[in-house]
């Protein structure tokens, strides 16, 4: 019976002794649960039909902005966060983060160009399922009008059900 319970927590002490080697940050990253969708992660990634990124009012009566750079190009894949721009008003330096998780489609302006307030930047493709994508567009829902609230960034079916009982952040 010994033997028996000895053999048992052998792999179990290599284990621990793995783990312990390991860096802090890929605990964490081992620890983390795992999805349990039903959908093909190439499904999942698939892109929706391109959003308006629109140039926001970015306050003090500013109603343009100068293109100074773009952090980003047509093809590329940005997250919720990454740098998009920066603009430049006559009164201040600004860069612009990306709200989604999407393709850069096509940029509206190049550097050196005037933006005004409340027109598309760029255009973005969002990343959401299948299912999803059809949802919002039953009801002629704009994907990018939608607060992203799944793993990564992604629009899940339930942001656009909360849009549509009018219950959204």
């Amino acid at each position: 019976m010994l033997r028996r319970l000895a053999a048992r927590s052998a792999p179990l002490a290599r284990a621990s002794a793995v783990r312990a080697a390991r860096p802090p940050h890929a605990l964490r990253l081992a620890a983390a649960p795992l999805s349990r969708s039903f959908v093909s992660t190439a499904a999942a990634a698939a892109p929706s039909s391109a959003q308006p990124f629109m140039l926001a009012d970015i306050g003090e009566g500013i109603a343009e902005v100068e293109v100074l750079q773009w952090f980003v190009k047509p093809g590329d894949t940005v997250d919720q966060f990454d740098r998009i721009c920066e603009v430049q008003s006559d009164k201040a330096t600004v860069e612009i983060s990306s709200p989604y998780v999407g393709t850069i489609e096509s940029l509206e302006y190049e550097v050196g160009s005037i933006a005004k307030v409340g027109t598309p930047l760029l255009h973005i493709s969002v990343l959401s399922t299948p299912a999803t994508r059809a949802l919002a567009k039953r009801h002629k829902l704009d994907l990018g009008t939608v607060t992203p609230t799944g793993r990564g960034g992604r629009v899940t079916k339930q942001d656009v059900l909360l849009v549509l009982n009018g219950s959204a952040p």
